[in-house]
């Protein structure tokens, strides 16, 4: 938008280089930032010419990509990841996310520290109480083990003490 709208002086026509919009964007920040210009200018376009542009891209114009420079950047030209391209339906949801931005951010990190602070020792409680009530399982299930042999080879012993003793009186 504000390459189209003239910011460099004159309005470029699409396809525009990135090359081009990366010196745009450059001229805008070091001649713009904090000085309080208000909105209206090639720089500082309306929200409804940003609208405008971005629900009706000019012809043989990419769609905007998301994180396009940071994996160009990170890259170079040609990345091995493609970014996420912007659908249309992302301008129109624009307004209404920017104006909920901050609630949104307050939310998700209000869920984060809620999950750290009281999720997570309630799931460590859970955990500890299954692996002891596994733990008690297990050691039941030994004793029980323990005791029926236990109480076979002391059927076998008594087996064999008896047959110990009939030998014996018999003469064996």
């Amino acid at each position: 938008t504000q390459a189209i709208g003239g910011a460099l002086g004159t309005p470029l026509v699409p396809p525009i280089p990135i090359a081009k919009l990366r010196a745009v964007h450059k001229y805008c920040a070091q001649e713009f930032t904090g000085t309080g210009a208000h909105e209206g200018i090639p720089c500082r376009p309306l929200l409804e010419k940003v609208l405008e542009t971005c629900l009706h891209m000019p012809p043989h114009s990419k769609r905007p990509m998301a994180f396009s420079r940071l994996l160009e950047d990170t890259f170079g030209e040609d990345p091995p990841i493609q970014p996420l391209g912007c659908p249309a339906e992302t301008c129109r949801h624009y307004v209404t996310m920017s104006a909920w931005d901050n609630t949104l951010l307050m939310g998700c990190l209000g869920m984060a520290i809620f999950s750290v602070f009281c999720l997570r020792p309630c799931a460590h409680m859970a955990v500890d109480k299954c692996k002891k009530s596994l733990t008690n399982q297990r050691n039941h299930i030994r004793q029980m083990f323990e005791d029926t042999h236990r109480a076979q080879r002391g059927l076998a012993t008594d087996a064999l003490t008896t047959s110990t003793r009939s030998a014996a009186r018999s003469g064996y």
